[in-house]
């Protein structure tokens, strides 16, 4: 599989191909050294979490319906200090004490009056039933939830040591999630050995990718078997980045390329807030309350590395040449003009934000200076020009540069968005405008009439602690490509 001397190749192909044997290291039995064939991988099992059963036909025990009254209670023959001490307990049990605690009260009131303890145990058994009923509740509610096995365990556990009712049925379902623990452990191990024989099917694949004797076509061969052994998610696949311009284009559909992009979204609900600031120049007047539909934006900027898998798939222009200092795979993708941020986003899935949904979610939802609170900005929570810090000496705190993304946790947003202030200007959707009278009052982009200028927001490593606050406005002409301007990216919700 070796293009032959009349492609060009003045190397007799014996010679060749005893050099790749050398170059292409171990390989299965069989196997011609200028092949590439996926090695035997072991079987991944298919574990099976437990199916609770056996609690759910059980008639609910609901709030005792006489709570906080009198209904019910046979107080024929208690004497004055009996009477009190019911009353308390009625009124006891109009409060937000847990029900078992109202149930001790009642049996205790029982203890002490023996004339009144056959119709109090009545009252304590309902909230004893309403106590089971909402701890019950409370483990189905973590069954569902993504809580690992051994915590689930532990609630089942816990719940048949409480209320022996349920005892069977609790101990059944932490046998299953025992069980389920060890089978994934079985599956982690697995993993582990796939993805050790995966790195080593790497290694022998990249050197012949990387030899010009190896035809194209075969290249489009190998890269097309890794890929269906190994899958298309970068998890499973770290290097199908890499492979991405060898694949046919049949192969990989638009939900694959996105996948791709390995953007991590965050939920940021609905709501409304007062947008702008008086302190911060005419540009962020006049303050106007603006309401939002739930919808998501990326924890973090678009990195190098995200960048580059989409100039790999075809869909995106390469950068501008920033320098080495901007080059590595984890900082923020910078010299990027607005149209190849919106190449981006196209292909991984997602759109520009609109300037009304940067600034509610750096903000909280919340009329916060800054993502973090109040607290002016220094190298501890974002990466900016800050001269007060003796290690800065630079602006990015020292680097004259963006630093890998999420470098600063102690900024991040309310709803842990990453680099909300500082790091790099993210391009938005909005024309810029010179104030925000006729400003959208939805949260949608404000494009008619059309400006001059796109909107940037956030700050930069080159600027100062003005840039940083939540409602600081910048613009850029949108040809403009620069070092401190990157990307993040929104996605709507359905309604």
């Amino acid at each position: 599989m070796i293009q032959s001397a009349r492609d060009g190749l003045s190397m007799p192909r014996l010679a060749l191909a005893a050099i790749l044997a050398l170059c292409a290291g171990p390989r299965p039995a069989g196997a011609a050294a200028s092949d590439f064939q996926v090695s035997a991988l072991p079987e991944l099992p298919a574990p099976a979490a437990p199916v609770a059963a056996g609690v759910w036909n059980r008639p609910r025990s609901e709030i005792p319906a006489e709570a906080g009254g009198t209904e019910g209670l046979d107080l024929s023959g208690a004497d004055t200090a009996a009477l009190r001490e019911c009353d308390a307990a009625v009124r006891f049990e109009k409060g937000d004490a847990p029900p078992q605690e109202k149930a001790d009260r009642w049996r205790a009131l029982g203890r002490r009056f023996p004339v009144l303890a056959q119709t109090v145990a009545a009252r304590a058994a309902k909230w004893e039933d309403y106590a089971a009923q909402q701890a019950l509740d409370a483990v189905l509610e973590e069954e569902s939830s993504g809580a690992a096995p051994a915590q689930k365990r532990a609630a089942w556990l816990k719940l048949a040591q409480s209320y022996p009712r349920f005892g069977q049925t609790a101990q059944e379902q932490a046998e299953g999630w025992r069980r389920y623990a060890v089978e994934l452990a079985a599956v982690d191990a697995v993993k582990r050995r796939r993805a050790k024989i995966r790195d080593q099917d790497w290694s022998r694949l990249s050197r012949l990718l990387g030899q010009a004797a190896v035809s194209d076509q075969d290249k489009q061969a190998f890269a097309a078997a890794f890929v269906r052994a190994y899958g298309k998610a970068a998890a499973d696949d770290p290097y199908i980045a890499k492979l991405l311009p060898l694949l046919p284009e049949a192969m990989l559909s638009p939900e694959d390329a996105r996948l791709l992009a390995g953007v991590e979204w965050v939920t940021i609900p609905g709501g409304s807030f007062v947008m702008g600031a008086t302190d911060l120049g005419s540009s962020c007047l006049p303050r106007h309350r603006v309401f939002l539909r739930a919808f998501r934006l990326a924890r973090t900027l678009v990195t190098n590395r995200q960048y580059q898998a989409c100039v790999r798939a075809g869909a995106c222009t390469a950068p501008a040449d920033c320098g080495g200092r901007f080059r590595d795979g984890g900082q923020p993708a910078v010299c990027v003009d607005w149209d190849q941020a919106q190449a981006f986003a196209r292909w991984a899935g997602g759109r520009l934000p609109t300037e009304a949904e940067w600034e509610y979610a750096a903000g909280g939802g919340q009329e916060r200076r800054y993502p973090w609170g109040d607290e002016e900005p220094d190298c501890s929570r974002a990466v900016l020009d800050d001269a007060r810090w003796p290690q800065a000496g630079r602006p990015g705190c020292g680097r004259a540069a963006t630093w890998p993304v999420c470098s600063k946790p102690k900024g991040d947003s309310r709803q842990g968005l990453c680099d909300m202030a500082g790091e790099a200007w993210q391009w938005l959707q909005d024309w810029y405008h010179e104030s925000y009278d006729e400003a959208p009052a939805d949260g949608s982009a404000w494009e008619s009439p059309a400006g001059t200028e796109r909107v940037i927001r956030g700050g930069a490593w080159s600027y100062g602690a003005a840039s940083e606050r939540c409602s600081a406005r910048g613009s850029r002409a949108p040809d403009k490509r620069a070092t401190d301007v990157g990307i993040r990216l929104a996605q709507s919700m359905l309604p």
